[in-house]
């Protein structure tokens, strides 16, 4: 009889630890807005682990693409129209294929320095679709 009466206690023992267990991290947002055919982010970001909150404001579907500036402009396609994602190697930090309206998050790690983002859907980084941040 004394066994029934201790698994109440284990069962609320158990459940305290596990709220009171690791606590998530609340990361920085860098917000970005996308319509037809604007982008929009903020002009400065602190270095560190964000996550990327994608707001796709347009009624037709867009991808994104976070890339370091560099020196050398970003390479296009033979289309003429979109980057060439293969050969940007370690400037890409991150891609979110297209997808038409809401919201998406991702967390990536930046590094200090200038970044490009733009939709890498054909005409539209060319139609507007294309702007810069510093990562501080």
């Amino acid at each position: 009889m004394r066994h029934k009466a201790i698994w109440p206690a284990l069962v609320v023992l158990l459940l305290a630890a596990g709220c009171g267990g690791a606590s998530r991290r609340v990361l920085p947002v860098l917000s970005i807005t996308e319509r037809d055919f604007a982008i929009r982010a903020p002009h400065e970001i602190r270095a560190g682990d964000v996550t990327v909150r994608l707001k796709n404001l347009g009624p037709v579907s867009h991808k994104l693409l976070i890339v370091h500036a560099g020196r050398s402009p970003l390479p296009l396609r033979v289309d003429g129209f979109t980057i060439d994602e293969e050969t940007l190697h370690n400037r890409l930090v991150a891609a979110l294929e297209p997808a038409g309206p809401g919201t998406r998050d991702l967390v990536v790690h930046l590094t200090p320095g200038r970044y490009i983002l733009l939709c890498n859907m054909a005409g539209h980084a060319a139609s507007g679709m294309q702007t810069s941040f510093r990562v501080r």
